[in-house]
């Protein structure tokens, strides 16, 4: 069987942030919920979660609702059984144009050499 695939939205809770730019991680991880047909729990020691099945890999969806700047010490009460190439962490990035897509498999800034 698969390892479970964690996917994390970075984003800010409340209304107010509801369609702002910085909650592209919220809103990519409710619209695979929606997809997925997974249901994204209420929110419980900072995070939101959903688990399901896509074909047979075991899927974490999750949405750290505590400040995007504070999302690390919510994402602490996640279990510790995944490993780093498990995760996927969606959220925006001043650096690139609003609509572009960048997929990176390490961290750091969008700015690239041309």
């Amino acid at each position: 069987m698969a390892a479970t695939r964690i996917v994390v939205g970075l984003g800010n809770p409340g209304s107010e942030y509801a369609r702002a730019r910085h909650n592209v991680g919220f809103m990519a991880v409710e619209r695979l919920a929606d997809r997925w047909r997974i249901v994204l729990g209420r929110e419980r020691n900072g995070l939101r979660i959903g688990s399901g099945r896509v074909a047979d890999v075991a899927v974490l969806l999750v949405e750290p609702y505590l400040y995007m700047n504070l999302s690390g010490q919510a994402l602490g009460h996640l279990e510790s059984a995944w490993q780093t190439e498990d995760l996927i962490v969606v959220h925006d990035d001043i650096d690139l144009p609003v609509g572009r897509v960048r997929l990176r498999h390490d961290g750091g800034t969008a700015a690239i050499a041309a």
